[in-house]
């Protein structure tokens, strides 16, 4: 009987992967497959741990500044991974003047997060003093430069190492807090020191890779390029921000911590296998460009085939986590998170429209269609909001969840399937969604 490492082997071969994009795919599979299982768990352990509410307030902050990581970002990633792979000879410019304009950015976020807290909970100072812990988070993000220079490069081994080492070690520290009995103050410093761990982590990986910070160098001429071609990217990351973190702040709004520790719950569970099509997509994203510089017919199977990957992926975990959850969910969370299951049944098939978004990102770079992503996620932004609105007070975090699938559905087939240049891509979507092609 064939091995499940010799099953995936063969799934990758048959979809005409080479062995240097496998053995990227498997590296960026290491990362999470080790951290699913040891983080995972102690992230459950925490949830029983801390109970609904206070676990709510720690997320409802992390949402806060989700909403503002756009700042931080800038939308530039796979611009930034396009340009190094087409002007390599400028590395060290690019580097140095996209690290200098993300951590600008992110420290103009790490403020918008204190000041949306505050003027959103002017009464509750915990959630204030959690702010200035969570918030500073985006400054240190600035170091994913790195991260986007590895992965141009093909070559993630190293920056999945460090942020296997991080993450592995903050899950420690987290389970040190559980047993030590210490409040959500110190949890919510554990996220703040992952993204500090990682920052160091990534200052030696790039030097080992021949291209120290300190050798970095700043060129405006750089950026604007960059800058003019990401910034749909940037307005459409916003409204994905929006759609992806308004629920947990407007059910902490409109209902409260307890229902937004029970969202959180479930999210975690249903989120964590985001993963699978970010890895696959990034790993094949180099050789998509190139196969769309060849010919278009090849470039069209290609995506096809991503396409029918992606789906087969997300089928293997959205059909029996859905099925499944009644049973695991109260023997995970216990009764405190009673309604947990019923969110994760409806929230974790907005895995098959994250892997078609995800999927669609080559086409739209390749076609240059990234103001059609900017205003399909504008659109979902705005769809996730009224429903929000309209389910949230009475299904609570269920009609949070409905609104999130829906919201996802619309920015990755939906408005593709009403523009008519998107149509195509569309129409290979659903080939892979039923797995032909």
């Amino acid at each position: 009987m064939s091995s499940p490492t010799a099953l995936l082997n063969r799934l990758l071969a048959y979809f005409g992967l080479s062995r240097r994009v496998t053995a990227n795919i498997w590296w960026l599979f290491f990362e999470r497959g080790v951290l699913t299982v040891f983080s995972l768990t102690i992230g459950i352990w925490t949830a029983r741990y801390l109970t609904s509410e206070p676990y709510g307030s720690w997320n409802y902050v992390l949402a806060v500044m989700g909403l503002m990581i756009v700042l931080s970002a800038l939308g530039m990633d796979k611009i930034i991974v396009r340009t190094l792979t087409e002007r390599p000879d400028q590395t060290r410019q690019i580097l140095g003047t996209t690290f200098l304009v993300r951590l600008l950015g992110g420290t103009l976020g790490a403020g918008a997060v204190v000041a949306l807290v505050f003027l959103l909970n002017p009464e509750d100072p915990q959630l204030l003093t959690l702010s200035f812990v969570i918030g500073p988070i985006l400054i240190f993000r600035a170091f994913d430069v790195v991260a986007l220079y590895m992965a141009s490069k093909v070559a993630s081994r190293n920056v999945v190492l460090v942020r296997t080492g991080v993450q592995l070690t903050c899950a420690l520290l987290r389970l040190g807090l559980i047993l030590g009995k210490a409040g959500v103050f110190w949890f919510a410093c554990t996220s703040f020191v992952e993204v500090v761990l990682a920052a160091i982590g990534f200052t030696y990986v790039v030097a080992r890779a021949g291209h120290p910070i300190w050798r970095w160098r700043l060129n405006a001429a750089v950026i604007w390029p960059i800058l003019r071609d990401s910034w749909p990217l940037a307005v459409g990351a916003a409204a994905v921000g929006i759609y992806v973190q308004l629920d947990q702040v407007m059910l902490g709004k409109m209902m409260g911590r307890h229902e937004v520790g029970i969202y959180a719950a479930a999210v975690k569970l249903s989120a964590v296998w985001y993963f699978i099509p970010t890895a696959i997509s990034n790993s094949l994203y180099p050789s998509i460009l190139e196969a769309h510089r060849e010919s278009r017919p090849l470039f069209e199977h290609k995506m096809t085939r991503l396409f029918k990957l992606l789906s087969i992926m997300a089928y293997a975990v959205a059909i029996p986590g859905s099925l499944l959850a009644w049973l695991f969910v109260p023997l995970l969370f216990g009764p405190g998170y009673d309604g947990t299951a019923a969110v994760l049944c409806i929230h974790i098939w907005g895995l098959l429209f994250v892997a078609m978004g995800v999927g669609y990102v080559p086409w739209a770079m390749a076609f240059n269609r990234v103001r059609f992503v900017m205003v399909a996620s504008i659109a979902a932004a705005v769809i996730n909001v009224g429903l929000n609105l309209v389910l949230i007070p009475p299904l609570g975090p269920q009609g949070a969840a409905i609104a999130t699938v829906a919201s996802l559905w619309t920015a990755s087939m939906g408005c593709c399937l009403i523009y008519p240049p998107t149509r195509p891509v569309a129409r290979m979507m659903i080939k892979g969604m039923l797995l032909r092609g």
